[in-house]
């Protein structure tokens, strides 16, 4: 019982039934649960026979569905690591083939959408994130969608997304940092300001020359707005 509310309380912060283990710890948590259960069903042999079969049917179909769950993996692994060697625009077809059998995982939108978004198809790669995000939803995919809409001039959705990765994890820089890029490429010196001072005054957590640089740059926008 503990694990299960254990896997309640995780599943209300992220997703923890996207894991083959966690969903087979769940139904045999269930299992030990219901091995206490005092109530007997009688049940006729005949009625027991079928149900026998049903069972039966259904393992030999769950185990031809893994088999091809395994077979698509390995297929994105193998194309995901020529898409990192280089051949992005070439392995996008094998992209679009999985995608008919991969279309209910979550990371498979996400990767197909970044890959996408890499090779400045902007649009198709937008359709693929919403998508992913229907399965996770993070900082990241709010980054790479307000990158999308921002090469397609589309500022509204842009800025929506940045402030929703803002809001997600308050304390990071980048996301703010992106909107006030927005602000000055869309001429809004005030925003431009009011975004480059909460970046200066904002406490670090963790020292990197990535968060000092953003803070250098911030300061010499507020000196040259000034």
């Amino acid at each position: 019982m503990l694990c299960l509310v254990g896997t309640g309380v995780f599943a209300c912060f992220s997703y923890p039934l996207n894991y083959p283990f966690v969903r087979l710890m769940v139904v045999f948590c269930a299992a030990l649960i219901m091995k206490h259960e005092t109530r007997s069903l009688k049940i006729s042999k005949g009625f027991f026979s079928i149900i026998k079969l049903v069972v039966l049917v259904v393992t030999v179909a769950l185990l031809v569905l893994t088999r091809n769950m395994f077979y698509d993996e390995y297929r994105w692994n193998t194309i995901a690591q020529r898409s990192l060697a280089g051949e992005t625009k070439a392995v996008m077809p094998d992209y679009t083939h999985l995608y008919k059998t991969m279309n209910r995982n979550g990371l498979f939108h996400y990767n197909y959408a970044a890959e996408l978004n890499f090779i400045d198809e902007n649009k198709k790669s937008n359709k693929y994130f919403h998508e992913a995000s229907h399965y996770m939803n993070n900082i990241d995919l709010q980054l790479h969608m307000a990158d999308n809409y921002q090469k397609m001039k589309q500022y509204k959705d842009a800025e929506k997304c940045l402030l929703e990765a803002h809001y997600m994890i308050p304390n990071r820089f980048i996301p703010l940092y992106r909107l006030a890029k927005l602000y000055e490429e869309t001429n809004r010196p005030e925003d431009v300001k009011k975004t480059a001072e909460e970046l200066i005054v904002k406490p670090i957590k963790i020292l990197s020359p990535e968060v000092l640089t953003i803070r250098l740059e911030m300061k010499e926008l507020i000196n040259k707005l000034n």
